[in-house]
């Protein structure tokens, strides 16, 4: 289906999931509404919540299974279901006018269920675990579907997790080692193992433009969020040598046709840090270049809305508004969608952007 064209007839289903076979069961009825939140930045990676005019019998008694949320969209002589969550859900408030109940319920993630389960004694998993096969037993023993990329990355040192942790902080701590994303869950719930992406190396998976009026956003505006203000162009670095020796770098931005540099602003914004093991003075200024250039990497981010398009959070998107002067691919990292005819979205967009040349 080609999701920019106009027209489109969306409905909703909403189904019963039963865990932990997760087998879909009965269609709910008496949802008024929905909504699901989407951000690489959060534990749970997806949550949201529904709501009733009257609270039906099957939200008195749904317990531990999960809610599946479906729409079907028709084009033309085409027709189209996406899956956009499943979650479990529970109550979080309600109002009672006469013989009426209304409520709204709030959804989350499966990757609850990990964060729900504490280790209750010190945990260390030894040098030479295979981290991946690691994780993916123990998710399985939490009646958990699971995907995962292979890996043959073994852990490179023990690692010792503290009574009370979240198991699923264990699991994302042992995932960085290798250089994996965050444990997340797909629409279905299933738990996802997969590497990290670079966004350049990365297809776009849809496109907004000003150019074409059926990839615009829903506004006629968006909201940019660019700070520049702090920008370090002055970086000292200090330390000491193997035979205690003191040492120091500094380096300083001095380039007249950047516009963050000393010149420039006419004034120095000053990074400083102490450094250990550090073996030469050569290999200290090497530290403070360094520094410098990762102070001017600066995160973009663009807040847009529009109807639905089928990508997924970490995706790469082409945002092309030239009216604007603001083009190039982004990463989306947040996204609400409001399951409503249309699928109205706000998407968060974000890139680095390095400014020293």
């Amino acid at each position: 289906m080609d999701w920019t064209k106009s027209g489109r007839k969306d409905t909703f289903k909403f189904v019963r999931v039963r865990f932990p076979k997760f087998t879909e069961a009965e269609e709910l009825d008496g949802i008024t509404s929905c909504s699901i939140e989407e951000s690489a930045f959060t534990t749970l990676k997806s949550s949201g919540k529904i709501t009733f005019e009257e609270v039906p019998e099957w939200a008195h008694n749904i317990a531990d299974d999960l809610v599946r949320v479906y729409s079907i969209s028709t084009l033309g002589d085409e027709t189209e279901t996406v899956c956009h969550g499943t979650m479990f859900t529970t109550s979080s408030s309600g109002n009672i006018s006469g013989r009426r109940k209304s409520a709204e319920y709030s959804l989350y993630s499966t990757i609850k269920v990990l964060q729900d389960e504490l280790i209750t004694e010190n945990l260390t998993i030894p040098q030479g675990t295979n981290v991946v096969e690691w994780i993916t037993t123990e998710i399985k023993k939490r009646h958990l579907p699971v995907s995962a990329t292979p890996s043959t990355s073994t852990l490179s040192t023990s690692l010792t997790y503290e009574f009370g942790t979240e198991l699923i902080k264990v699991f994302n701590g042992m995932l960085s080692t290798i250089d994996y994303r965050s444990a997340y869950p797909d629409s279905y719930g299933v738990i996802c193992l997969n590497p990290k992406m670079n966004l350049e190396q990365q297809a776009p998976a849809c496109t907004f433009s000003d150019t074409d009026p059926s990839l615009s956003v829903s506004s006629s505006s968006f909201a940019s969020d660019f700070d520049t203000s702090s920008i370090p162009n002055h970086v000292v670095v200090i330390s000491e040598s193997s035979d205690g020796t003191s040492l120091r770098a500094e380096v300083k931005n001095t380039d007249e046709n950047s516009p963050w540099s000393i010149p420039s602003r006419n004034r120095r914004i000053t990074r400083c840090e102490k450094l250990d093991k550090i073996s030469s003075q050569s290999e200290l200024q090497a530290k403070a270049e360094e520094l410098l250039r990762a102070s001017m990497l600066r995160v973009e981010k663009i807040t847009i809305d529009h109807l639905f398009q089928p990508f997924e959070i970490l995706d790469a998107v082409n945002f092309n508004y030239e009216k604007s002067s603001t083009t190039g691919k982004y990463s989306a990292t947040k996204r609400t969608r409001e399951m409503r005819p249309g699928i109205p979205c706000q998407t968060t967009l974000r890139r680095f952007i390095q400014l020293l040349d």
